[in-house]
């Protein structure tokens, strides 16, 4: 398989890009830096050609992936002037390649909110339903939204798509998660923010009688905390 071209994300106005290859070759973002790990590895330009919505393989490598462009839509998009000016609403900020939204509050004790939170952020990365295998072979992914020009969603090839998918995929030795102040695990008051788990006593195998009248053993008692997978399956799907 050839390696993928090396693909940066666009600069800010006025920023002058302080990374470089040793060869001179293009830049590079930072938010793509996999450091001593980037040797011999596809995810650099698999991730920032997923990033740029370009095509990372092949003879094609480097083009931009097919769209699927509503014309009208994009029209009017133009005309009512909709996102030409875009203000965040309160406490959310786009910055540095991120987006963070911290406009969402829930209290102690409203466990249903918090379960829906935890589904909103552990969903899957893509959406089966939004994915279209076409009568020609291509593959076709359907936005959530429609972008301020018109588009849609895309068209690519299923060598391409593969690539996409496998620029989801965490890269090895890479930390998905970092707490950083208080939640550090270095932290001197990290003890005071975080609370210890309660110990529970494993509750003792108690013999459970069944209809015939025999006996079955191993049984889990109705507080205990486990719930099997495939009701924790169910949960979600």
């Amino acid at each position: 398989m050839e390696r993928p071209i090396s693909l940066g994300l666009a600069l800010r106005k006025g920023d002058e890009p302080p990374w470089e290859y040793a060869d001179g070759g293009a830049d590079e973002s930072p938010l793509l830096d996999f450091g001593d790990a980037r040797e011999g590895s596809f995810f650099p330009g698999l991730k920032a050609a997923s990033v740029k919505s370009l095509i990372p393989l092949g003879e094609a490598a480097g083009r931009p992936l097919k769209r699927l462009i509503d014309p009208d839509l994009g029209l009017a998009f133009q005309s009512s002037g909709w996102g030409s000016q875009y203000v965040p609403p309160p406490l959310v900020v786009n910055a540095g390649g991120f987006s963070l939204h911290a406009a969402t509050l829930i209290r102690k004790g409203q466990r249903a909110q918090l379960e829906k939170l935890c589904r909103y952020v552990t969903r899957p990365a893509i959406s089966l339903e939004r994915f279209e295998v076409r009568p020609d072979g291509m593959v076709s992914w359907l936005l959530r939204k429609a972008w301020r020009d018109g588009t849609k969603g895309f068209v690519m090839t299923p060598y391409q798509f593969m690539a996409r998918l496998a620029a989801l995929a965490p890269h090895p030795r890479e930390h998905q998660l970092t707490y950083q102040g208080v939640l550090a695990p270095a932290s001197s008051l990290r003890d005071l923010v975080v609370p210890r788990p309660v110990v529970r006593k494993e509750p003792k195998d108690v013999d459970v009688a069944d209809e015939d009248g025999s006996k079955s053993a191993g049984e889990p008692s109705k507080d205990q905390r486990y719930i099997r997978w495939a009701d924790l399956l169910k949960r979600v799907f």
